[in-house]
């Protein structure tokens, strides 16, 4: 079975109105030419503009692929029902992680090639760069909600990603415990500011220990 020849697109410069505009170039599914304005040239990159394109062609190149690259999976199917669901806030952190480390490093591979044992030694490899255990952990997630997707579409069988967990490898757990108490006492400073001050003014005052209630007690014992 011959495969469908996969296309880029172009990204031009055009004037529209006056105005000098990024104008993305592609064909459809039944191969009809089509453009897209994707806005001024003053006022987006030309690297956020390749974004636009990218996802634009990554959408055809799905369509006419039943074995789409990770690449475009996310830009037309993942990131799409994402946006739906999540704030902006959070949504710009979600993606700008996704692009640094899974599209540019997996972005080629096929979604029947995520395998495992794949997707565990990429795990692996940001640990040992010394990359956050936090940020492997999201990578995780990120891959395991990415694949729950192409599961649910019939592009893999099983999701491969379900079993993953973020690399033992030396220093991380001890790391996760570190984070984990961070966060809690993050919160209940947050929650009552005060205690904080309280807290210290009690250990501050049982530097006596128990010493100190005795020496009380003895006192009002004899006054009465």
């Amino acid at each position: 079975m011959k495969r469908a020849r996969r296309q880029k697109g172009s990204l031009q410069k055009r004037i529209q109105g006056g105005t000098v505009v990024w104008s993305a170039l592609w064909r459809d599914e039944s191969g009809s030419r089509r453009s897209f304005t994707i806005g001024r040239v003053s006022k987006i990159t030309k690297s956020k503009a390749q974004e636009k394109l990218a996802e634009l062609v990554a959408g055809v190149n799905a369509k006419e692929s039943p074995d789409p690259t990770l690449a475009e999976f996310i830009a037309s199917a993942y990131l799409p029902a994402k946006r739906r669901e999540r704030k902006e806030s959070t949504r710009g952190t979600n993606e700008q992680r996704i692009n640094t480390h899974l599209k540019r490093e997996l972005g080629e591979k096929r979604i029947s090639e995520l395998r495992r044992e794949l997707m565990a030694a990429f795990l692996e490899s940001k640990a040992k760069a010394g990359h956050s255990y936090s940020l492997v952990a999201h990578l995780r997630w990120d891959l395991k909600a990415i694949l729950d997707l192409a599961a649910a579409d019939s592009l893999v069988p099983t999701n491969q990603a379900i079993v993953l967990t973020v690399p033992n490898v030396s220093g991380y757990r001890q790391q996760a415990h570190r984070d984990s108490t961070a966060s809690r006492a993050g919160d209940w400073l947050t929650r009552d500011p005060g205690s904080a001050h309280r807290q210290t003014g009690i250990l501050r005052n049982s530097s006596g220990g128990r010493g100190c209630f005795e020496q009380r007690r003895h006192r009002l014992r004899f006054a009465v």
